[in-house]
């Protein structure tokens, strides 16, 4: 029925509209914005056999490590900003800290934040305790209205789906973590809360504006027009209760990406400390005559192909293929065997995922040229201002802006590789140099603190 996310999109968008989704109510509660990404994510899966996303396992910290607090209201003590971090930790000279926000650490002084980890034991127990002894009643006009609703989703995407049910869990649970959070922001009196990811911390986010609490999102990830959370229709996308105040953006390229619900002057870009911090001392590389494919086992059988190609066409060039954890080099022997063309190397990836990491920031800044169709590993190459070769159009916005060639043969890239240009400053379109004297003027900040790149040594 449908071919793309795009189409899924439009008739997704014209159903909001038709039901004013973004505004209606359940006790109380703006359901709808708080299932949104549950239901689109499920109507991709069924209607475009799409994986459904999972959270990386990627440098993941157990939570016993961070020690979480068993009670959010354990301490009184006022704070002047609150951090709700995500999941994806490093260490550093043994602490542990979130990629998106541990800058943050050297704005504010230590005893002014207050870090919160979302995944805190007794509230999610509490939580899930209360949606299942509470019932949610509603008015016989209320459960045909949403009946209604439930019917068009699965008569428009042909899927099953049992809304109500997903919407009392949705409330209950909202409603339960609100009036924890409320009790929070009255208790420490911050200023800012700030959250890395929204959709996850919504109940914390209407707490906050309730209590007059200015909330700042930060970007931790790629952002596009189709990411769910950051894109709402124009006829509904200045009504979204549970958005931040203002959203933090890698660099100016990001602000442009989706039809966010906000105005364009609280979306601000800052940078991404933590890529800076972790690849400065590549960045003096010298570049090698390298073309670099970056694999995973989900494009691993195209992109090979293509490098076994292109590795045939273009002898002067070493064809470099970094393999992801879930292959080997027995998954390409064609690449690796006899067949061998003679200018390949295969490159397995690393058991450690932070050596892993280093390893592919070292392989971007020695090649001239890129490959693929991974989008992660693409913004990746072009913070080292690598020259892009698509081999799909799901990033068709790189190819409009003349950023990245889209190519359908390894022929074409015989033919364009000499040609190819790219504007000197283009790293910085994508993730602009962190200063910090910008980030204290969004936060009011009159400092002379010196910020400290915890990976420069």
């Amino acid at each position: 029925m449908y071919n793309n996310v795009k189409e899924v999109y439009k008739k997704f968008y014209e159903l909001e509209d038709k039901y004013k989704l973004n505004k209606s109510r359940v006790k109380e509660v703006y359901f709808w914005q708080l299932i949104r990404t549950e239901i689109f994510n499920e109507i991709c899966e069924k209607t475009l056999n799409k994986t459904p996303k999972k959270e990386k396992n990627r440098n993941k910290i157990s939570l016993k490590q961070i020690g979480l607090k068993n009670n959010l209201l354990d301490s009184n003590q006022e704070k002047k900003v609150i951090i709700v971090p995500n999941q994806e930790k490093f260490i550093e000279n043994g602490e542990i800290l979130d990629k998106y926000s541990y800058f943050l650490n050297n704005i504010f002084k230590k005893d002014e934040i207050e870090i919160i980890e979302k995944s805190n034991e007794k509230l999610l127990l509490k939580s899930k305790i209360n949606n299942k002894i509470r019932l949610l009643k509603l008015c016989e006009n209320k459960r045909q209205r949403l009946y209604n609703i439930e019917e068009e989703l699965k008569k428009t995407f042909n899927i099953k789906i049992n809304l109500l049910k997903i919407i009392k869990k949705a409330v209950l649970c909202f409603k339960y973590e609100y009036n924890e959070y409320d009790k929070l922001m009255k208790l420490k009196k911050p200023k800012y809360l700030i959250v890395v990811e929204i959709s996850k911390n919504q109940a914390m986010i209407a707490a906050a504006k309730n209590n007059n609490v200015e909330v700042i999102g930060l970007q931790h990830g790629i952002i596009d027009e189709f990411s769910i959370d950051y894109n709402y229709s124009d006829k509904c996308k200045n009504e979204i209760n549970y958005f931040p105040d203002k959203l933090l953006t890698f660099g100016e390229y990001w602000n442009q990406m989706a039809n966010y619900p906000i105005d364009p002057d609280k979306i601000i870009p800052i940078g991404f400390p933590y890529l800076e911090s972790k690849t400065w001392r590549y960045l003096t590389n010298a570049r090698q005559n390298q073309i670099l494919f970056i694999s995973n086992k989900y494009i691993g059988k195209k992109l090979s192909e293509f490098a076994y190609e292109i590795a045939i066409l273009l002898k002067d060039y070493t064809i470099i293929y970094k393999l992801s954890k879930d292959e080997t080099p027995e998954d390409y022997e064609y690449l690796t065997g006899n067949d061998n063309t003679g200018n390949i190397k295969v490159i397995s990836a690393k058991e450690d995922s932070i050596k892993d990491e280093d390893e592919i920031y070292e392989l971007l800044s020695t090649s001239k040229y890129q490959v693929g169709m991974d989008p992660v590993a693409i913004y990746k190459g072009l913070f080292f201002t690598n020259k892009i070769f698509l081999l799909d159009d799901k990033l068709n916005n790189l190819i409009d802006e003349k950023i990245a060639i889209k190519i359908n043969s390894p022929e074409e890239i015989v033919e364009y590789i000499d040609k190819f240009k790219l504007h000197k400053h283009i790293r910085h379109y994508f993730f602009k140099k962190f200063e910090r004297e910008e980030l204290l003027k969004v936060f009011n900040i009159n400092n002379s603190k010196k910020i400290t790149m915890n990976h420069r040594k």
